[in-house]
């Protein structure tokens, strides 16, 4: 869990496996640079995040975070070392995206850096349906003023695209998003889509990268009324502790409740992304949804979420409760999987996937894939993808055994080994 080098001048960063999003800009920012892309949860390791396939609201111009990387250390099945680039070994060094640990296991990463600046000037605008959020945000990845981009439909009438730019000027309110007396990210975006002017403030870059941190987007809101506790300004700041992500997916873990939720993200052509809203609005009616264009992938990434062949992306995050997911978890998931499959979307793994091992091949290159891992000698030390990610029926809830679990280890500052 250690950052090796800073290189300042050939603008790159050296961290192992287990460094933490928080860990490396701490350590990047002192040198005045910055990854290109960067989880929005602290917490996030770098091998995590290169193994799960993950994006952030850059991702429009640099694609995943493992479109950023220049090099990799990796421990194969038989137990050599490897340093794998897009020169030396590349199979690998592409394939590995998405893989979760099935190939090999990475030690260290050589990841690009771009100049940091002190704030992200943040633009919100608001819209009205799914449609004119869309076009504006296709609108908005043009301009190459911009470094960042997302949006965030809050019902069928009313949501907002958020732009942000790398800025060191104060000219604008600053306002943060960290501190327990803050509102979450996603609140203020919410006032805005509910008026008709665009508004612009300036954030601490810490604050930007992890703006989601508190309330983990939205969903923090769902666990008022599972412990029965009014939801009000005062109480989210006195509950401030529990409501960071990591402790939110250790709860989850805990009381394993996940399956309450739908929660899932879908990598969406941008050509399909209308057809899938509407689909989920009639399927689950859930809100907010987060829209996050990202640029596909154009090396072999085949288990990777953004290995499609389209112009953009649209990452779907839905995250929420209905009833048809307390009915019948499974089969509303299924549902989805299906109706991905249909309009090429594809979904991140590290959410539940119910596929049968036969239909998940008839998505996935499974020679592809076989291959990569006989040569690399995976075959025999690390389970395969299907098996890694398959769910295979109902959780059984460990509800308040879980809630005091949780509250015990919080008093002892502690995270839960999940």
């Amino acid at each position: 869990d250690n950052v090796i080098e800073v290189n300042t001048k050939d603008k790159y960063v050296l961290a192992e496996a287990n460094v933490s999003m928080a860990k490396l800009i701490n350590t990047t920012l002192q040198c005045g640079l910055i990854p290109p892309v960067v989880m929005e949860f602290p917490d996030i390791t770098v091998g995590g995040a290169v193994n799960g396939g993950t994006l952030e609201s850059s991702s429009f111009r640099y694609g995943q975070l493992s479109d950023t990387t220049l090099e990799y250390e990796i421990i194969l099945g038989d137990g050599e070392i490897i340093h794998a680039s897009g020169k030396k070994q590349a199979d690998i060094f592409y394939g590995i995206s998405g893989t979760y640990g099935t190939v090999g296991l990475i030690t260290l990463v050589k990841l690009k850096l771009i100049p940091a600046a002190d704030y992200v000037h943040t633009k919100y605008y608001p819209t009205t349906t799914a449609g004119n959020n869309l076009e504006l945000l296709k609108k908005q990845i043009q301009n190459k003023e911009i470094d960042y981009a997302e949006g965030i439909l809050f019902d069928k009438s009313h949501s907002v695209v958020i732009t942000g730019k790398l800025a060191d000027n104060k000219t604008l309110p600053i306002k943060t998003y960290t501190k327990a007396s803050d509102p979450w990210f996603y609140e203020q975006g919410k006032k805005v889509a509910g008026g008709s002017t665009i508004y612009e403030e300036l954030i601490p870059i810490r604050d930007y990268l992890f703006r989601y941190n508190r309330g983990a987007f939205w969903t923090g809101e769902m666990v008022f009324p599972i412990l029965h506790v009014p939801n009000n300004r005062l109480t989210k700041f006195l509950l401030n502790p529990f409501f960071n992500t990591r402790k939110m997916y250790d709860s989850l873990h805990a009381l394993n409740i996940s399956q309450r939720f739908f929660c899932q993200d879908f990598y969406c052509p941008v050509e399909n992304t209308l057809k899938f809203l509407d689909y989920t609005d009639k399927q689950l009616g859930i809100y907010p949804i987060w829209l996050c264009p990202i640029k596909p992938s154009i090396n072999a990434q085949k288990l990777s979420p953004h290995d499609i062949d389209t112009q953009m992306l649209i990452d779907i995050g839905i995250w929420g409760q209905c009833e048809k997911q307390f009915i019948d978890p499974v089969g509303i998931n299924r549902k989805f999987e299906n109706f991905a499959k249909k309009i090429r979307a594809r979904k991140m793994f590290y959410a539940h996937s119910y596929y049968p091992e036969e239909e998940f091949w008839a998505i996935y290159d499974k020679g592809w894939y076989d291959s990569l891992r006989k040569k690399y000698h995976a075959e025999k030390t690390f389970p395969d993808i299907w098996q890694k990610v398959h769910v295979s029926g109902k959780y059984k809830e460990y509800f308040w055994r879980g809630v005091l679990r949780v509250f015990l280890d919080t008093l002892k500052g502690k995270h839960l080994n999940t």
